[in-house]
C-alpha cells in the first residue's frame, strides 16, 4: 500500500499507518497533548450501576457525566496518607516552654 501526504512547509508530522488507517498527527497538536484519558470499569455490580444511573439521571446528567464528576471529586480528596505525608513535611515550630505554657492556660480555664 502506497501513501502519499502533503506537509506544509516546515511543519514536521508523526505518520503511523497500518493497512487500513493513516494517522497523522502533529507534535505540537493541542488535541495529541490534551486528549482526555478513556476509564473502562469491569465488573460493576447491576445494582451499583442500576443506583449511579438513577442518581445520574436525577441530577440531568449522563452516567458517564456523573461517574466523572465522582472521580474528579475523589481525585481532588487527598487521602488520609497524603495528609499525613504532608504534615510530616512541614517545621515544627515549637518549643516546650510554649507547650508547657498552652496546658497550664488551659488548665486553669477549667
Amino acid at each position: 500500500m502506497k501513501v502519499g501526504i502533503a506537509l506544509k512547509k516546515g511543519v514536521q508530522s508523526a505518520v503511523t499507518t497500518t493497512a487500513s488507517t493513516l494517522l497523522a498527527v502533529h507534535p505540537d497538536s493541542i488535541y495529541s497533548r490534551n486528549m482526555n484519558k478513556t476509564l473502562q470499569v469491569r465488573d460493576v455490580p447491576e445494582a451499583t450501576h442500576n443506583k449511579l444511573r438513577s442518581r445520574a439521571g436525577a441530577s440531568g446528567k449522563s452516567l458517564s457525566q456523573y461517574v466523572l464528576e465522582l472521580l474528579n471529586r475523589s481525585a481532588s480528596t487527598p487521602t488520609v496518607e497524603e495528609v499525613l505525608d504532608q504534615a510530616s513535611k512541614r517545621p515544627i515550630n515549637v518549643s516546650e516552654p510554649s507547650v508547657v505554657d498552652a496546658i497550664r492556660s488551659r488548665r486553669d480555664l477549667e
